[in-house]
């Protein structure tokens, strides 16, 4: 099975990449190119730590030195102990360009349609038939 995952940045940026069934978050980020900080891939230094905003996982070990009660509480993760269960999101505070994840994608398409839906929501159509591949877009998830 795979999961779709966002991880958001704090300077804005968001990536999108999959997740095998019972891969490590971390091992999956690298394999997608986002090269998240880190120090010992062991649960104990707390360098790869974010937030799941959205979405079921399990940690395999974290050290009371690198995550507190409290921060699990709060759902605070180490990317190089999570295992997902669900398509998911993540924050992490520091910015995207501190693990080459803050490069651009660009598609062309054109404008087929504009639809407005309400006061302030228009709905935008595009047509990307020109791009060649599959257009892939992560699906939000509730906390479980």
């Amino acid at each position: 099975m795979i999961h779709k995952v966002a991880f958001s940045f704090a300077d804005g940026k968001t990536v999108f990449f999959d997740v095998r069934s019972g891969e490590i978050l971390l091992d999956a980020a690298l394999r997608s190119g986002v090269n998240i900080p880190l120090d010992c891939r062991e649960g104990v230094c707390g360098t790869c730590q974010g937030r799941c905003e959205s979405g079921s996982y399990t940690q395999d070990y974290v050290d009371e030195e690198a995550l507190s009660p409290d921060d699990l509480a709060v759902r605070k993760i180490l990317s190089c102990q999570t295992r997902v269960q669900s398509d998911a999101s993540f924050y992490f505070a520091f910015d995207s360009s501190l693990c080459g994840a803050g490069g651009k994608r660009v598609l062309t398409g054109q404008v087929s349609g504009i639809r407005q839906v309400s006061e302030t929501t228009a709905i935008l159509d595009l047509d990307a038939g020109a791009h060649a591949g599959r257009l892939d877009f992560c699906r939000g998830s509730t906390p479980a």
